[in-house]
């Protein structure tokens, strides 16, 4: 896909499996410590799991860790409803979704 001669990154969500625009998922990432980090600013280095702006999608990631197997490295959640909260946040910060017509 491209857009305006350039090339638009697909990610997909872990949780509902639907291949998006980078741009328009939150993307998760394990900080040094081990634990997992709402990655919203800085490089993005290093692996990252992405999550859809679904309420559903993100419950469904913290809940049942779906994140592991994505980010290949023992990763922990020291508080999900932290991190449930910084998912939302991050999610109202993307730009609107897209329209298809």
């Amino acid at each position: 896909m491209t857009k305006a001669g350039g090339f638009i990154p697909l990610r997909r969500c872990v949780a509902c499996r639907e291949r998006l625009p980078q741009s328009e998922l939150i993307r998760l990432g394990r900080a040094a410590s081990g634990e997992l980090i709402v990655a919203t600013s800085g490089p993005r280095l290093g692996r990252g799991a992405y999550c859809c702006r679904q309420t559903s999608c993100m419950e469904k990631t913290v809940t049942k860790k779906l994140f592991t197997k994505t980010l290949r490295a023992p990763t922990r959640v020291a508080d999900a409803a932290r991190l449930l909260q910084e998912m939302r946040e991050a999610a109202a910060k993307l730009n609107p979704p897209r329209k298809d017509s």
